[in-house]
């Protein structure tokens, strides 16, 4: 008898009740939602800072790339500019993939075997991969606009069919995200040549040592002049450019090229003998207005048949006859 029976609730309070806990989830989604909105905005405000960050940390440091370009050797500063001026055909300033690849093979970087082309593009990549590019000032639009992420590297494909025929084997290559090339002589001739160029003379590394080795007989750290020579020799390297390089550097006055002398002097003989071809062989494509095509397919041999041209073309008539 003592026992209260709960009062069941009427209608209208269960109306009320239902509206209540309505209006408690609104408000709770309206919390939630502008939460969402304002860590948006605070999430693109910070990227933008960062971006703002990111670029005048990039100037500052493309500012001392170009005091650092201003210091380099005369001749070295004309041959890269000479060589991008020469790729950079639609004047932008700026290098895409393949024009950047032929301009290191006009500097004699490009590499002369498969492996050494592999090695060339697996540096390109990295330099991609570690944001090594240009920094534009605003007077300035890298090709493709603003939207171009500054050194990614392209045509992937080409490059790996590129590398079979040079007789790699089997090459497996991660394209970069889609994009243009951004980078300028600056920043080709103080990041990326001395980036491939390192490449290239640390592949080399393990035969020139050994060869060192063997030729040092008395076992004082140096080479003279002779064994520098018969060094080259055995690797294939021009004598001729070897010689002057060693003499350039004064090692004759200080007892011969110890191993890093070396490893210079052979590194840089197998540039200038490269560069020397490159040289050649736009001087001859120049002179006889030859396509890009058929220069590309002939340019093994194209300086040795412009010798033979020009001995058989005896009077210079740009023509010889078919029993020349």
């Amino acid at each position: 008898k003592n026992i209260k029976m709960a009062k069941r609730p009427t209608g209208d309070e269960l109306l009320k009740q239902w509206q209540l806990r309505r209006a408690t989830d609104a408000g709770r989604r309206a919390t939630h939602s502008l939460k969402s909105k304002l860590a948006e905005r605070l999430s693109k405000l910070d990227d933008v800072r960062k971006d703002k960050t990111r670029k005048s940390k990039t100037a500052k440091e493309h500012g001392q790339l170009r005091t650092m370009f201003s210091t380099l050797p005369a001749a070295e500063a004309t041959a890269i500019q000479v060589a991008f001026q020469r790729f950079d055909r639609d004047g932008s300033g700026y290098l895409e993939v393949d024009e950047l690849m032929a301009c290191l093979q006009d500097l004699g970087l490009g590499g002369t075997s498969g492996l050494e082309k592999q090695e060339v593009w697996t540096v390109l990549d990295s330099l991609q991969k570690d944001g090594v590019a240009s920094s534009p000032s605003p007077s300035e639009s890298p090709p493709g606009g603003d939207d171009v992420v500054a050194g990614a590297f392209a045509s992937t494909a080409s490059m790996a069919e590129q590398l079979s025929r040079e007789g790699v084997g089997s090459v497996t290559i991660v394209p970069a995200a889609p994009s243009q090339v951004a980078v300028d002589v600056v920043t080709f001739a103080l990041r990326v040549v001395p980036a491939v160029r390192q490449r290239l003379a640390d592949l080399h590394s393990d035969d020139l040592l050994r060869n060192f080795s063997m030729n040092d007989t008395m076992g004082i750290g140096r080479l003279g002049l002779d064994k520098c020579l018969q060094v080259a020799r055995s690797l294939g390297v021009d004598e001729h450019i070897t010689q002057s390089i060693y003499d350039t550097r004064g090692c004759q006055a200080t007892g011969g090229a110890d191993f890093e002398e070396l490893h210079h002097i052979i590194c840089y003989s197998r540039e200038q003998a490269e560069r020397t071809i490159r040289e050649a062989e736009n001087s001859i494509k120049e002179a006889t207005m030859i396509s890009d095509r058929c220069f590309q397919e002939h340019r093994k041999e194209i300086v040795p048949l412009w010798d033979v041209f020009r001995l058989s073309d005896a009077e210079e008539s740009g023509s010889v006859s078919t029993k020349s």
